[in-house]
């Protein structure tokens, strides 16, 4: 009836046929293009076998355009338990056929488990990865269960306080359960595949046991043994230890000192156990570290619960900054051993002593350290090394030691500051009898002879640390230590001699002033009145002092010249007239630079003492005794005072001479 009513709507307009017929054409053409892309996906399968390996191959789909099929990344994919884990991986390429296999294993309790391979990135041609539908993998049917591998061992010991039964279970593949009988009585015990365990207990004096050990698989291994010979075990004595450090190692000795018995000793270095040992009766173990970083180590040595050493180490290295020296001093009473690293600073070096084959450790740094001892009766032997390198040694026979002592007593003190080092050394009370002393300065030793007058050994001091001790036949007496870091290195200025001419009505004052200088000047003082021979006086004015030598007179009418010169100063002179009391030429100063520089005034003091002597003798030496009535120039006496003055004693001397002169008669 639909055909037949189609028919009629055909016949009616046939329009309408070629209207449907396009529709229906556009409503497939439009299907078609949008179906989805779900043809592009992996696939896979899988097997199982009886060993628990699971066999799998993934291909791409189905294709005749090579390119769709290609895929750089497939994941295989498992689920086990609640999460998906990847168990293999892949690709897809025209080389394998787009196809490639793999296997994992998994535990048989994981059976039946779901897998799907997943594409995770694009395909050749663009198309979107994805997943492929899930399997499912069953467990293998068909299979013989195997039973496990059971080896258990076991061993017992046995001592006088007790037993120990050692349990070994390292060769089953399965847990092993063990029972121990003892007199009877059972402990079960049950080891993991792989582990080991212990069963121990006590034993009593005068008893008889027997120890019956049973597992599956193993046959059973029975002990049987008396108590009755057991005795109380001997005492004993801890152990003994020590610690000696060598460059960039420290070695540890560890005595028994029991006669009889072995002990075991560990040694831990930062609490990590680096070294265990055992010392034979009356024995002496030793060990030495590796070479280690200079700085400070913590190690402990124990044996059983008693700690033998407990010490914190200091290394050094071996490439230290600074010469190591060292010097050996032997004598009757003793010997004595001075070390350093010179110039090192704060960098310490490490050196032996060594005294009749016995050595001793010691470091130090750029600051000397004396190590001294008595001697042994007989032939004795001291030497110092360091690094292995021998530094010094000195010999004695005390059988030679047969003089009696020297009278006296050695004494000894030093002095230090930024001045320099003074050691004072003298047999106190010895009279002529001399005494060696041992002056080391920075480990450098020198050796003095003294008696009961003190001898002095001076030095300076260097721009560091500086260390001075003084001993005597081994016996150290005095030891000082300065560090010249805060002394400030300048020499006291040193200022040219001057000199000052003064000169009045009275006389020509001169005035040396060699105060500012740090040597004694000599001054050549040259007077010259009118047409006369000029004469010269010399005076030495001893450093930091000055000298005024008595006035030198003047005549009425005659022109009084005074000239003063000196090493390192420029000339100094001054020409005066007595007729009217006027200064001829302007009074010139000495100068307190160099030889012809400027001058500056000096100043008037008192000198306790000079040397003069005079040219014209030739070799007339006086001593000079300064005047005490010489006018006072510290305060640069005012000119008006001065003229003031002589115009009194001008008028004074008119009067007087005009009173003495006898009265005439008329």
């Amino acid at each position: 009836m639909l055909n037949q009513r189609l028919r009629a709507l055909g016949s009616l307009n046939p329009v309408w046929g070629r209207v449907l017929a396009a529709l229906g054409l556009a409503l497939v053409l439009v299907g078609v293009t949008t179906l989805p892309a779900s043809a592009h996906h992996p696939t896979i399968n899988a097997s199982a076998d009886c060993a628990g390996t699971v066999g799998y191959t993934s291909t791409a789909w189905t294709s005749d355009q090579p390119g769709a099929r290609t895929n750089s990344d497939i994941r295989i994919q498992a689920l086990i338990g609640s999460s998906w884990t990847e168990v293999g991986r892949g690709a897809y390429s025209p080389s394998n056929g787009y196809s490639f296999r793999g296997t994992f294993s998994e535990q048989p309790s994981s059976f039946p488990f779901r897998m799907r391979a997943y594409a995770a990135t694009q395909w050749g041609d663009g198309a979107g990865g994805g997943y492929s539908p899930e399997i499912t993998v069953g467990a293998p049917s068909g299979c013989t269960p195997s039973s496990p591998v059971l080896k258990p061992s076991a061993t017992v010991d046995h001592t006088c306080t007790g037993y120990t039964v050692h349990l070994n279970n390292t060769q089953s593949t399965d847990t092993v359960t063990f029972t121990t009988t003892v007199n009877g009585t059972d402990k079960t015990t049950s080891v993991a595949k792989g582990e080991t365990a212990t069963v121990t207990g006590p034993v009593s004096d005068h008893h008889d046991y027997t120890i019956r050990v049973t597992a599956t698989g193993m046959s059973p291994v029975t002990s049987t043994f008396s108590t009755d010979s057991c005795t109380a075990p001997p005492t004993t004595q801890p152990p003994t230890g020590s610690i000696a450090t060598h460059c960039d190692t420290y070695t540890v000795s560890v005595h028994n000192p029991n006669s009889t018995g072995s002990i075991d000793y560990s040694v831990s270095q930062g609490g990590t156990t680096v070294h265990t040992g055992t010392v034979g009766a009356g024995d002496t173990g030793t060990w030495t570290s590796g070479h280690l970083s200079p700085g400070d180590y913590h190690v402990v040595v124990t044996s059983g619960s008693t700690t033998v050493v407990d010490q914190q180490v200091h290394l050094v290295g071996c490439q230290s900054a600074g010469t190591p020296t060292g010097h050996v001093s032997i004598s009757c009473t003793g010997y004595s051993v001075t070390v350093a690293n010179t110039g090192g600073g704060t960098t310490e070096a490490a050196f032996e002593v060594t005294v009749n084959g016995h050595s001793t450790t010691v470091n130090t740094d750029s600051t000397p350290k004396t190590v001294t001892g008595p001697l042994s009766s007989g032939a004795n032997t001291v030497a110092v090394s360091s690094v292995g390198s021998q530094l010094d040694t000195a010999s004695l026979d005390t059988a030679t030691c047969t003089s009696p002592p020297a009278s006296g007593t050695p004494t000894g003190s030093v002095t230090i500051d930024c001045n320099g080092y003074n050691v004072t050394v003298a047999n106190t009370g010895g009279g002529t009898t001399q005494v060696p002393f041992e002056v080391t300065v920075n480990g450098q030793t020198t050796t003095v002879q003294a008696d009961s007058t003190p001898q002095h050994v001076t030095g300076a001091v260097g721009s560091g640390s500086t260390t001075v001790s003084v001993s005597s036949s081994g016996t150290q007496l005095d030891t000082q230590s300065f560090n010249a870091v805060g002394c400030t290195q300048v020499s006291p200025p040193t200022v040219a001699p001057a000199a000052l001419i003064r000169a009045n009505c009275t006389g020509i004052l001169t005035i040396l002033d060699n105060s500012g200088s740090s040597v004694d000047t000599t001054y050549v003082v040259t007077t010259h009145a009118g047409t006369s021979q000029a004469e010269e006086h010399s005076f030495t004015v001893p450093a930091h002092e000055k000298l005024s030598p008595p006035l030198w007179p003047v005549s009425n009418g005659v022109h009084q010249t005074v000239t003063v010169t000196a090493p390192a100063m420029s000339e100094v002179s001054r020409t005066f007239t007595r007729e009217d009391c006027t200064q001829v030429s302007a009074p010139s100063t000495g100068t307190t630079g160099t030889t012809g520089g400027s001058g500056t005034s000096g100043t008037t003091s008192t000198s306790t003492s000079a040397t003069t002597s005079g040219t014209t003798s030739g070799t007339a030496t006086t001593q000079v005794s300064p005047p005490t009535n010489l006018p006072k120039t510290g305060n640069q006496l005012s000119p008006v005072l001065l003229w003031l003055g002589a115009a009194m004693m001008l008028i004074g001397m008119t009067l007087l001479r005009g009173w003495r002169r006898p009265v005439r008669s008329a």
